[in-house]
């Protein structure tokens, strides 16, 4: 009986798309499922396998559900500073999605996404060491990259150490984040085309060396990030904004127009509002093409899937503990 009902879980497992293993937090629980009622893991799998309302999705359970429960702690905490020196922030890209389509995290993302007007989020790097002094988070600064904000109980020590677990090069499987992007304002005197080819050139020339071999590679890198950035950006607001060449992403180059995403406004993610785009629909759009769908094309944030067991009890504790 045992082999039989083995074989079936194994059908049923490989009939399920990965992203409905995530939802369902059946990655982490596999090896429990022989003590599970078969009527229950074949249901589960004809409901993932059926026609569903992606808006009626339910929420992440398992490890999945840890890493959101604590990134949206490093999300309060991003906005406590913002809202303390009165800086501009807004979600974006995947946390903007969640907010549109799931009114809080996709089930199958745990990353979490702000953006910022560069005045804002350099005046955000300038408070946010002294900040975090006091806080259960840190932020890992990573020259010529964006910020990334950690939980300090899974984070190593140096800061060689951070960078590597930043970067995904340590054997930990903890490494999920709040990932804070700059927009600029873009020169008003120039076409998107010079703005697109100066992004696209200065990626191809500073991603050699933000590959990371050693911290002067990065060093080189930010300073010329720093150069092309200036090269077409305004210090006064302007019609249009370009995603920071900080950003080596699928959606690099992005312009945007100032008027869809000034003024902010708030928006429900989680239990609480934040502020969004002024026009979050027609970003998502840009972004995304038809973001009510179901990706074409799978993309998960598996950085935790893979926990140990002594990972997931760290994860639990800091969640119990907060």
């Amino acid at each position: 009986m045992t082999s039989n009902i083995k074989k079936i879980l194994k059908k049923i497992w490989l009939s399920i798309s990965p992203t409905y293993r995530q939802v369902c937090g059946i990655e982490e629980h596999l090896y429990r499922l022989e003590n599970m009622l078969l009527v229950d893991v074949y249901q589960t799998a004809l409901i993932m396998k059926s026609q569903v309302d992606i808006t009626k999705l339910p929420k992440a359970i398992g490890a999945i559900r840890y890493a959101q429960q604590i990134n949206y702690l490093a999300l309060q905490e991003v906005v406590r500073i913002c809202n303390k020196y009165q800086l501009r922030y807004w979600l974006d890209f995947g946390t903007l999605l969640g907010a549109v389509r799931h009114r809080g995290f996709i089930p199958w993302d745990d990353d979490v996404d702000i953006s910022m007007p560069a005045p804002d989020y350099q005046r955000f790097l300038q408070v946010a060491t002294e900040e975090f002094v006091s806080s259960d988070f840190s932020l890992i600064y990573i020259p010529s990259q964006i910020p990334k904000i950690a939980h300090k109980r899974i984070l190593p020590n140096t800061r060689e150490s951070q960078i590597e677990f930043a970067y995904g090069r340590t054997n930990s499987n903890l490494t999920f984040f709040c990932d804070i992007f700059p927009y600029y304002f873009a020169d008003e005197n120039l076409e998107d085309e010079r703005i697109n080819n100066t992004i696209v050139t200065s990626l191809k020339r500073t991603r050699p060396l933000a590959d990371y071999k050693k911290l002067s590679d990065l060093d080189k890198a930010e300073q010329m990030t720093r150069e092309y950035n200036n090269s077409i950006s305004s210090v006064h607001d302007t019609k249009k904004m370009f995603l920071g060449m900080e950003t080596d992403a699928a959606f690099q180059p992005l312009i945007v127009h100032s008027e869809d995403m000034f003024p902010l406004k708030t928006m429900v993610f989680e239990d609480q509002e934040f502020y969004v785009p002024n026009n979050p629909e027609k970003h998502l759009t840009h972004l995304y093409g038809d973001y009510m769908s179901f990706p074409k094309n799978e993309h998960l944030h598996s950085h935790i899937s893979q926990a140990t067991a002594k990972e997931l009890d760290l994860v639990r504790n800091i969640i119990y503990d907060k």
